[in-house]
C-alpha cells in the first residue's frame, strides 16, 4: 500500500492547547488518520475529485476543533468577570486529614477540573479545601491557566477560641482565590495579619480602579473574638479608600439570621449583621445553599446593582458537597490578553 502522510497546522491558544493536544494525540484519532490507497492508479479518474472533496472535509473539521478561533473568534472586553464560588467540603479524603501529606480526593478533584475546564471562569474561590503545605497548586488546576491564592488552615488563621478552647479543630477549613491570567489586569495578595480563614485579592483593571475580592470560612461556633479579627480586616480594607468595589463571599455560618428582617438573635451573628450595615454591604443571596435549608453561603457587596446573574446550583450537581455551588457575574470593562498562538505540525503516518 501508499501510506498516505497528513500534516496538519493547528492554531490554538495557550489554555485550549493542552486539552486539544492530547485528543489529536490519542490512539484512537491517529489510527483514524492512518490513510492507505491501494492500487491508485487503478482509481478511475472521475472519483478523485470526490475523493479529494472528502479529504478536504475531514482537513476542515480538524481544523475546526484545533483552532478554537474559529468558534470563539476572539476576546470581548466588555463582558465583565464571571465568578464561581463554593464550599467544596475538601479536596482530600477524610480518612487522610489528619496526615502532613494527605492523599486526595480523586473524584472531587476530577468534577472540580471538569467544570473548570468547561466553564471557564474568571475567577474560582473555594471554602474548606482542606489542603496542606504539601497539596501544590498544581494538583487543583493544572496548567497555567489560573494564578491562585490560598491560606490554608493553621494556628494563625485558625486559633483557637479562648472562651472555648475546645472547639477548635487543627485540620480541615482552608479558603483559596484563583484569577484567571488571560485577564489583562494586576492582582496581588492584600497581606494582613487576621487571625482568621479570610483571603483578600485586590484586582486593578485597566483605568486604575481597584476592586476586591474576599472570602471567609467561618465556623459557625466561633465566637466574638473571630467577630472582631473579621470586622478589623474588613474595615482595614473599606477605610483605606483604595478600592472602588467590594466583592465577599463565603460561608459565613450566620444560619441563625433572618435576611429578610436582617436580624439575628444570636448577638454574635448579629454583630456581622451590624459590620454589614457599617460598610454598606448588600447580601446578594436569597435561597438557600446548604442541605439543611439555610443561607449558610452569602455574596456580600458595596456595589450590588453591577452584579449580575446570581445562580444557586442544585446541591451536589457539579460537587460533591453539602453546600451549593454559587456563580454570578461582575458588570466591569475588563480587558483580556490576546491569546497565545501556538502552531504546531502534527505527521500522522
Amino acid at each position: 500500500p501508499v501510506s498516505l502522510t497528513i500534516f496538519m497546522v493547528t492554531t490554538v491558544n495557550s489554555e485550549k492547547f493542552s486539552l486539544i493536544n492530547n485528543f489529536l494525540l490519542s490512539a484512537s484519532l491517529h489510527h483514524c488518520l492512518q490513510i492507505s490507497l491501494y492500487n491508485i492508479s487503478k482509481v478511475p479518474k472521475c472519483f478523485i475529485p470526490y475523493f479529494l472533496y472528502k479529504l478536504a472535509t475531514l482537513f476542515l473539521f480538524l481544523i475546526v476543533i484545533a483552532n478554537t478561533s474559529i468558534l470563539n473568534p476572539g476576546p470581548n472586553d466588555n463582558i465583565g468577570l464571571s465568578c464561581f464560588f463554593q464550599n467544596v467540603q475538601g479536596f482530600i479524603t477524610f480518612s487522610s486529614l489528619s496526615k502532613p501529606s494527605p492523599d486526595l480526593n480523586i473524584t472531587k478533584i476530577l468534577e472540580f477540573q471538569t467544570f473548570i475546564f468547561e466553564k471557564s471562569p474568571d475567577i474560582v474561590i473555594l471554602n474548606e479545601t482542606w489542603l496542606k503545605p504539601s497539596i501544590l497548586n498544581k494538583e487543583i488546576i493544572p496548567g497555567t491557566a489560573y494564578k491562585i491564592y490560598r491560606k490554608d488552615r493553621s494556628l494563625k488563621s485558625h486559633p483557637p477560641d479562648p472562651l472555648n478552647p475546645g472547639r477548635f479543630k487543627r485540620n480541615g477549613g482552608g479558603v483559596l482565590i484563583a484569577i484567571k491570567n488571560s485577564l489583562n489586569l494586576q492582582h496581588s495578595e492584600i497581606k494582613t495579619s487576621c487571625k482568621a480563614e479570610i483571603l483578600s485579592v485586590e484586582l486593578k483593571l485597566h483605568n486604575r480602579k481597584k476592586i476586591t475580592f474576599s472570602t471567609l470560612y467561618r465556623v459557625g461556633t466561633l465566637g466574638s473574638s473571630n467577630a472582631m479579627e473579621v470586622r478589623k480586616h474588613f474595615t482595614d480594607i473599606f477605610r483605606s479608600r483604595k478600592y472602588k468595589q467590594n466583592f465577599i463571599i463565603g460561608d459565613f455560618n450566620l444560619d441563625s439570621v433572618n435576611w429578610q428582617l436582617n436580624s439575628s438573635p444570636n448577638s454574635v451573628q448579629n454583630s456581622f449583621i451590624t459590620l454589614f450595615n457599617d460598610l454598606s454591604l448588600s447580601q446578594l443571596i436569597s435561597s438557600p445553599t446548604h442541605k439543611s435549608g439555610n443561607i449558610l453561603d452569602i455574596l456580600l457587596s458595596d456595589a450590588p446593582t453591577i452584579v449580575d446573574d446570581i445562580k444557586i446550583f442544585d446541591i451536589g450537581e457539579v460537587i460533591k458537597s453539602d453546600h451549593s455551588l454559587i456563580s454570578f457575574s461582575v458588570r466591569t470593562v475588563i480587558k483580556r490578553k490576546k491569546p497565545v498562538i501556538y502552531n504546531y505540525i502534527y505527521n500522522y503516518i
